[in-house]
């Protein structure tokens, strides 16, 4: 009895469930269909339904259907119990010619109430040239044709930073089942930055049609790589390994053994193409800010409040938004007021990397205290970027933000900061009188003072030497200052141990792409702050002829390179790299200690 009334209290909890769950109408078929080959086409519903009506299947033939078929399974996950219904209308349909097609949404009734489904887009191939030759096949009966690898690039002109696909395809006219084998080797990208796009961005499986055949084509790898060169740059091709399974054919095979087919696994060795892009420079015209961002962005700037008291904290916001090569976006540089204590920014990034580029948005939050009170002016921040679409440069700029810092509760003698003078400067005046005392003097012998004496002038001769020191000192620091290569030299070293330290952040998260991202950047700008070159200038091809003019050994900069190296290849394929994520900290702090001693002796 009592497992009755668990049964009907599970029964009655999953029919409540049924009830109150949304409905979903979808329709599905494959995206690409030979002319002339059915394909089906079904449509589904997650409740028990009447009254389908599809749209006109224009450009197909319909062959058979609607057949209707029903599906039901129950889960049960941390104690919640679920169930997932499905009921199917498949129709079979064969395209008429090659074309590109659209089939309308169809509409269905559920409890009385119409859903509708989406719309598809059906690519149709023309049926195979029956002329075109094959090449002769090897002892497995394949043949070049049959079976290959293919690289592709979405345009095979670009801008500097702006962003291509590179798509790696394996084609395949065989029924073998294939696999990919241990030991290949996928391209370096020379003069380009990648990031690879997440397998759920596209499809794997797909119907082409190339050179006059069909084939089944699946998506080995798609990337984005990002130009860092003008010029015309290659990509080598891929040399990948697959494992074939083919049916064993030996003579004299009896009928029992055809029951039982065998099968041998061979390994081929497949190389794709080279592809050639050409890298355009950036037009005359840019504008001083311009850092060689590409892409299309807005931005938006706020501040907690314009009113404040000191010591107090406000934080200004701003974030940038859109398609381009975020990823590589350098952070605001604004000139906040000097009596202001600025905090380095949070970054919180929202990024999607896609076959469009890298999209989402940046935003950074600077925690300001003012420490005196008056009116301060935080100046605009100007953001150029180079849109590639309208072949033009783009400045969006935030608004000047004015904060008024009022005195805090406990800051009785904050002077305040206007060009006036202020009525607390008086506060004092009926304390600053005092009378002649007549009781208790203290009277000092004559000839007894410090004035004229040999203590004085000791004083006086330290206190100008000490105030010279320290004038010639800030002579000297001025001057430094004015001198921005000279203060990007002194803190290169800083600044790369700041990024390293960011790539010891990354790399205890477990997210390589930002660990390696951030060692590169720590390698490339320690080498351009410490030898005064602008790093947009700098690149593998060049570097070895830089390092040999500040006299940097050989070995030096194979090292220097290798450790490149393994940081691009690591971005593309990280479960490649050798030694992991806390070698490539250990030998990025060597190679920049190496450099810092090297350049410094020479220098």
């Amino acid at each position: 009895m009592k497992r009755f009334i668990v049964v009907l209290i599970s029964s009655i909890y999953l029919m409540g469930h049924v009830l109150a769950e949304d409905v979903t109408f979808r329709a599905s078929a494959q995206t690409s269909v030979v002319a002339g080959n059915p394909f089906h086409l079904k449509y589904e519903v997650n409740q028990r339904a009447s009254n389908l009506r599809p749209p006109v299947f224009e450009g197909f033939k319909h062959l058979a259907g609607p057949s209707e078929s029903y599906s039901s399974s129950t889960q049960i996950i941390n104690n919640k119990v679920s169930q997932l219904t499905s009921y199917t209308y498949t129709y079979v349909l064969a395209a008429e010619k090659a074309g590109t097609y659209s089939i309308p949404p169809a509409t269905i009734d559920v409890k009385g109430k119409k859903y509708t489904s989406n719309a598809l887009t059906i690519k149709v191939l023309d049926k195979e040239d029956q002329t075109v030759s094959t090449d002769s096949k090897d002892e497995y009966g394949i043949s070049n044709r049959d079976l290959f690898i293919r690289a592709t690039v979405s345009k095979s002109e670009s801008y500097l930073s702006d962003a291509l696909v590179y798509t790696l395809k394996l084609y395949t006219r065989t029924n073998f089942s294939i696999a990919p084998a241990a030991g290949g080797e996928l391209p370096r990208f020379d003069g380009f930055l990648s990031f690879d796009i997440p397998e759920d961005e596209y499809e794997t499986n797909i119907l082409e049609s190339y050179n006059g055949l069909n084939y089944r084509v699946y998506i080995l790898k798609e990337s984005l790589l990002y130009p860092q060169k003008s010029g015309n740059l290659t990509i080598e091709p891929a040399n990948l390994k697959f494992n074939i399974k083919i049916p064993s054919r030996r003579r004299g095979i009896s009928v029992f053994d055809q029951l039982f087919e065998t099968h041998q696994t061979v390994q081929k060795n497949m190389s794709s193409n080279a592809l050639k892009v050409k890298v355009n420079s950036f037009p005359d015209g840019k504008p001083s800010d311009f850092t060689n961002v590409v892409g299309n962005y807005n931005m938006q700037s706020s501040v907690t409040t314009q009113k404040v008291k000191a010591d107090e904290p406000v934080t200004l916001k701003i974030i940038i938004s859109g398609t381009g090569n975020l990823k590589m976006l350098a952070d605001p540089k604004i000139n906040f007021p000097a009596d202001f204590e600025v905090y380095d920014p949070k970054i919180t990034n929202n990024l999607k990397t896609s076959k469009s580029g890298v999209s989402g948005s940046k935003t950074y939050e600077y925690l300001m205290i003012p420490r005196f009170a008056g009116e301060f002016t935080i100046p605009p921040y100007h953001f150029s970027y180079f849109d590639t679409s309208a072949k033009k440069y783009v400045r969006k700029s935030t608004p000047a933000y004015t904060i008024t810092v009022e005195k805090g509760d406990n800051d009785q003698q904050s002077t305040v900061v206007t060009s006036f003078a202020s009525k607390e400067d008086v506060k004092f005046l009926g304390q600053d009188i005092r009378y002649i005392k007549t009781e208790n003097l203290q009277l000092v012998k004559k000839g007894n003072y410090l004035f004229g004496s040999r203590v004085y002038w000791l004083i006086v001769i330290l206190s100008t030497l000490f105030y010279a020191v320290i004038f010639i000192i800030y002579r000297k620091r001025i001057r430094d200052n004015a001198n921005v290569a000279l203060m990007k030299n002194k803190k290169a070293n800083k600044i790369a141990r700041k990024n390293l330290k960011n790539a010891v952040n990354f790399m205890k998260k477990g997210n390589q792409e930002s660990f390696y991202a951030e060692v590169l950047r720590a390698l490339w700008g320690y080498t351009g702050d410490k030898l005064g070159i602008p790093v947009s200038e700098l690149n593998r091809d060049n570097i070895t002829s830089i390092f040999q003019k500040h006299s940097i050994e050989d070995e030096l900069i194979g090292q220097f390179k290798s450790l490149l190296d393994t940081c691009e290849f690591a971005r593309y394929a990280p479960t490649s790299v050798s030694g992991g994520m806390d070698e490539v900290y250990k030998q990025a702090i060597r190679v920049i200690s190496q450099l810092d001693n090297k350049i410094r002796k020479v220098k």
